[in-house]
């Protein structure tokens, strides 16, 4: 697999004195990366920093081996794009047109969608499983299904990589499943993406890579098996718990 994004020597600072520091750190075409660490650890200052939302003291990012920095924006979003459980949409629209906004990247701003776009409205909807929710109001959707739903605008933008933040988080049991099926899904179909993880269960499951981060720093890089330890999870989270080494693996508190 090639090598499609990589950062090196990465600094990023908040007014508050909170600092990421990111010596290395690449992605290959196929990747799915998770990141885990606890909260206030940078997992989401990461991901904005590497969607070019958020600028670097110091640093390079190469995205297919191009500086970052010099590329345009439209450029970047026909590369990479973010699904964030924070999308709050002033006005209650409906999932179709919701999702057809990303398709602005690969036409002008003011241009009506065409047959081609609407054909790949709907193949990311059948993708998630809300085939049957493109005239639904984005509103009347339960939690899970507006994740859902933001997953398929990602798809539908056709980017090479998908960035996703802590997309389980807040959810009750069974809308974490439904998500979980279909994170499982895009890594099945062979999608390069980096999500960050508030459930490490999941993401132990779903990902081919995992990148502990704490006091935004990588403590641990590697495969599933090697990062799911009680050794290392102790590191990074604090507090003692036990790893029960089942087909996944699964993590007591």
């Amino acid at each position: 697999m090639s090598e499609i994004l990589r950062v090196i020597d990465l600094k990023f600072e908040y007014s508050n004195g909170f600092s990421l520091i990111i010596e290395n750190f690449s992605v290959e075409e196929g990747d799915f990366v998770g990141l885990i660490g606890p909260n206030g650890a940078g997992k989401t200052t990461f991901l904005k920093i590497i969607l070019g939302l958020l600028k670097p003291l110091k640093g390079k990012i190469e995205l297919f081996g191009k500086d970052l920095k010099r590329m345009k924006r439209k450029e970047i979003a026909r590369k990479i794009t973010m699904v964030s459980q924070e999308f709050l949409p002033i006005y209650d629209f409906k999932v179709k047109d919701i999702i057809l906004t990303s398709r602005i990247p690969h036409r002008g701003m003011f241009d009506t969608e065409n047959e081609r776009d609407l054909e790949i409205m709907r193949e990311s909807l059948k993708m998630v499983g809300l085939e049957d929710f493109e005239e639904r109001r984005y509103w009347s959707l339960s939690g899970g299904e507006r994740r859902r739903a933001l997953i398929a605008k990602a798809l539908a933008q056709e980017t090479d990589i998908i960035v996703l933040d802590e997309l389980t988080a807040h959810l009750d049991p069974k809308h974490i499943l439904e998500i979980a099926e279909v994170l499982k899904k895009l890594a099945e179909n062979g999608k390069t993406v980096i999500s960050a993880f508030h459930n490490i269960n999941i993401a132990s499951r779903i990902c081919n890579r995992l990148v502990a981060l704490k006091n935004g720093r990588i403590i641990a890089s590697g495969r599933p098996e090697e990062i799911i330890k009680t050794d290392v999870l102790e590191k990074l989270y604090g507090i003692r718990l036990k790893v029960l080494r089942e087909i996944p693996p699964q993590v007591l508190f």
